[in-house]
């Protein structure tokens, strides 16, 4: 089965999991109410989305702000697709230099002959958590992913990967407080379900340490392909 069927059965079994948790307001993140209360951090290597993908992308959640004003909803510049978690996401969690310096050697030895590839983000959808963009990527992206696993494991560093990644999602919305009006939720991501947002060329990922929303941090180091 090729990447791209194996991403639309993904993103379709993430929503039916979760929309009779969506048709109640979906799973309510109560650290966006107490963002003081947050001291979760991780390492990750991420790949941003470019600007020129950053505008449709929010301009496409006008009608949902609208709708639902109380959500959270992503700045542009902190949408971002996972390619790895390196740390996993926990409270008072720290990088020492040397160790962040050991990651970032590793990574770039892994992707020494990596080339770039692209992502194309096509249609909205949702979890119990989060509306998210889909994307689809190019084989490109799952070797860089097996590299660098590969590279991380060889090297002794930690790998905390929850599950092995294979998604290549944006988040842009979570849910402070329930949904209000759940049907009108479920319309508007039908209508958005195939809106392309566009495809974007990847040659530089990045490493960084940060909270669970992207909001907080620090750039550990830039790699490119």
């Amino acid at each position: 089965m090729n990447n791209r069927k194996r991403l639309e059965e993904l993103y379709d079994h993430i929503f039916a999991e979760g929309k009779a948790e969506l048709a109640r307001g979906g799973v309510v993140d109560s650290f966006l109410m107490n963002p003081q209360m947050d001291t979760r951090m991780g390492v990750s290597l991420v790949i941003r989305v470019p600007d020129e993908l950053q505008n449709p992308l929010w301009e496409e959640l006008g009608e949902l702000r609208e709708m639902e004003p109380g959500l959270y909803y992503y700045p542009q510049l902190n949408y971002h697709v996972t390619l790895l978690d390196l740390l996993r996401g926990r409270p008072g969690l720290t990088c020492p230099p040397k160790l962040s310096k050991k990651y970032f050697d590793c990574v770039k030895a892994a992707v020494a002959d990596m080339k770039p590839f692209s992502i194309s983000l096509e249609g909205l959808t949702a979890s119990r958590e989060a509306v998210m963009a889909k994307g689809y990527y190019e084989d490109g992206m799952r070797q860089l992913r097996a590299s660098i696993r590969k590279s991380v494991r060889e090297a002794g560093l930690p790998l905390e990967e929850r599950y092995e990644t294979f998604s290549c999602h944006v988040t842009t919305v979570r849910f402070p407080k329930k949904i209000s009006n759940p049907e009108k939720f479920f319309d508007f991501l039908e209508e958005e379900s195939g809106v392309s947002f566009g495809k974007f060329r990847v040659d530089e990922i990045e490493l960084v340490y940060h909270d669970w929303y992207d909001a907080k941090k620090k750039i550990l180091g830039r790699i490119s392909l």
